[in-house]
């Protein structure tokens, strides 16, 4: 049967999943059959057992791994040819930050846009600061991806 993992408790080593008939089965840690710990809203494969879950698989989301992909692209890309503006809409837009997180970076990012027009050395450390931008939206995008 397939369901989403409703929780997990670290000390009690149990957990509980809501199976696709809409019923709650607990499991244990034991029976978790992946590295991983646990968490909340994982979809996973398993055997129901008289309310308890048994030989739990989870499921690789292939689809949402590969929109991640996209997303991250998309946020390098932009953030690369728009520069502050770019880092302003990867986090907005694609990482869904709320603008109170946003704010700080973008200005940040604006004021190191003024560096580029120092020619040589400006123009370098505002290269190596938008590579620096590019990759934290990336991962901003990554980890909010998976999370959501």
């Amino acid at each position: 049967m397939k369901g989403k993992t409703l929780g997990f408790d670290s000390s009690s080593q149990e957990g509980a999943i809501q199976g696709t008939d809409g019923k709650r089965y607990a499991f244990q840690v034991s029976e978790w059959k992946n590295g991983d710990t646990p968490s909340a809203e994982i979809p996973v494969d398993f055997v129901p057992n008289e309310g308890y879950a048994l030989k739990i698989y989870p499921i690789k989301d292939t689809e949402a791994e590969g929109s991640i992909l996209a997303f991250g692209i998309i946020s390098l890309l932009i953030t690369f040819f728009l520069g502050f503006v770019g880092t302003l809409i990867s986090r907005l837009a694609l990482a869904r930050q709320p603008f109170s997180k946003v704010i700080v970076p973008v200005l940040i990012h604006a004021v190191i846009t003024l560096f580029f027009f120092i020619p040589v050395i400006g123009w370098g450390f505002y290269f190596v600061c938008t590579i620096y931008f590019m990759v934290k939206n990336y991962q901003l995008i990554d980890k909010g991806t998976k999370n959501s």
